[in-house]
């Protein structure tokens, strides 16, 4: 058939049905194609891209790499393999191929930030430091490399960097969302070099920014806890015949409060795996109770089956483990049902002061269209409410499941509450979750950086400095979820 039908015309439909999102008739016009003639670079790449976005990671590095052999100068081609290496956790190799890519594009930055966001995640800060200083120079008003650079480095007051920002906040060629990324960045460097008077200058119109381009409707997650209460007042969990033998820890909390910490200390135990925010329970749970039509009671089959189902996911995202961490802080939503469903299960609680909770949400950028609610310091307040009365609704319910741990006491104390955390969640002691700093794994929160430095104090009592700016915020905490 591919001999009877020219390529360009193959490859206009396999185009065209992958524009309209029929990837499966697209990959069969390119491998058409492929078939005919293993050599036309473009039809690899398009193959490619299809495995990618279907999430065949290693389809999509295969069919790269051989586009990359018959087209190595080609820029698209070089980052599209760059990238699926990188997401296949292959960071050595993709490190060489940015090299590459940026040798073809000295002077665009987007290469060399690509390989500047790669080196931080893994925690190479220092090398990371020289790909994002490089990449600025090239385009000195892309707010969102000054954010995420700043996310790990701590600038001396006259490092030249910031005269640059500061012109760059001028500026008219800034967009919404570049001014709001280095809103959120200018703020940083002001508390960093201790101008305190200076930080919600740039905080608050970052904030609004990001407020006006993703409302948030409070009515809506007040109706989604009154929904999960509502359904489990007065359930009586029902006796099981078979459970899975999975040994989840989930970590839960509020954004900001210590659950990434509280991860890479576990994760650094010789029998826990790192699992990340795996986005996993909740989703399962709520198709379980069939909640967008409003809830129902589970039977017992479904709950039996939401646990097989759980841990067939966690080891398909993770591979073969022993016990796994999960990270996925709206886990708590859901903890009473995860718990019938793993028997195995931990919950780990992590606690902390909720104004430097709140203080740190409102000011962290968060990825665009999550976390809505961290735009507006009284919502915050609110938000912090509701999360409130979920935990004391399970922890009334299955006490002897939950185990928080308050963020001050760990770091005042780190290992005598160490050793408390690794107990509670039935490990033995392991020495190595004393040094979770040293631990080499990759960390895609916005605590990459604090998770390879020792436990320091210096994030506690924050909220001091603020006390002024934070008024809604305390005043919303004191009133507790008043809508």
């Amino acid at each position: 058939m591919a001999q009877k039908q020219s390529i360009q015309a193959l490859f206009e439909k396999g185009a065209k049905l992958a524009k309209a999102g029929d990837l499966n008739g697209a990959a069969k016009q390119f491998r058409l194609i492929v078939k005919s003639n293993p050599k036309v670079a473009e039809a690899q790449f398009q193959l490619g891209q299809i495995a990618a976005r279907q999430g065949d990671g290693i389809e999509a590095i295969n069919r790269f790499a051989t586009a990359y052999k018959l087209r190595p100068n080609e820029p698209g081609v070089v980052a599209a393999y760059a990238g699926a290496l990188h997401q296949a956790g292959k960071d050595d190799a993709a490190l060489t191929i940015y090299d590459k890519l940026i040798a073809l594009r000295p002077t665009d930055a987007k290469p060399r930030a690509d390989k500047a966001f790669l080196l931080q995640r893994t925690g190479l800060f220092d090398a990371a430091e020289v790909e994002f200083r490089a990449a600025l120079a090239n385009d000195p008003h892309d707010g969102e490399l000054y954010r995420v650079f700043l996310a790990t480095k701590k600038l001396d007051a006259d490092d030249p960097l910031i005269n640059s920002m500061k012109t760059a906040w001028t500026s008219v060629k800034l967009n919404d969302r570049a001014r709001a990324n280095l809103g959120y960045a200018l703020a940083k460097v002001m508390e960093d070099t201790e101008q305190y008077d200076q930080v919600f200058k740039y905080l608050d119109p970052a904030n609004a920014l990001m407020a006006n381009a993703f409302p948030f409707k409070m009515s809506a997650r007040k109706a989604e806890i009154d929904t999960i209460c509502q359904l489990f007042e007065d359930w009586t969990p029902p006796v099981l015949d078979r459970t899975t033998k999975a040994q989840p820890i989930f970590i839960a909390g509020l954004p900001r409060s210590g659950t990434t910490l509280i991860e890479q200390i576990l994760a650094s135990h010789a029998r826990v795996t790192g699992g990340g925010e795996l986005a996993i329970a909740l989703k399962l749970a709520y198709q379980t109770i069939d909640f967008e039509n409003g809830g129902k009671m589970p039977a017992p089959k479904a709950i039996t089956d939401l646990g097989f189902a759980y841990d067939k996911e966690l080891r398909a995202r993770i591979g073969p483990h022993d016990i796994a961490t999960d990270k996925s802080i709206q886990t708590y939503m859901v903890m009473g049902l995860m718990h019938l469903a793993i028997p195995g299960a931990k919950f780990v609680i992590v606690k902390r002061d909720p104004r430097d909770v709140g203080l740190s949400i409102y000011k962290n950028y968060f990825a665009a269209g999550t976390h809505r609610y961290a735009t507006d310091l009284r919502v915050i307040g609110q938000y912090i409410a509701l999360y409130e009365r979920v935990i004391a609704f399970w922890k009334a319910r299955i006490p002897d499941a939950i185990y928080e741990v308050a963020y001050e006491d760990l770091i005042a104390h780190p290992q005598d509450e160490t050793r408390k955390l690794v107990a509670a969640c039935g490990l033995d002691w392991d020495e190595a979750c004393l040094n979770f700093h040293q631990t080499e794994r990759e960390v895609k929160t916005l605590s990459l950086h604090q998770v390879r430095q020792p436990i320091y104090a210096s994030s506690t009592n924050a909220w001091q400095r603020y006390e002024k700016e934070l008024a809604p915020l305390v005043k919303a905490l004191e009133e507790g979820e008043c809508l």
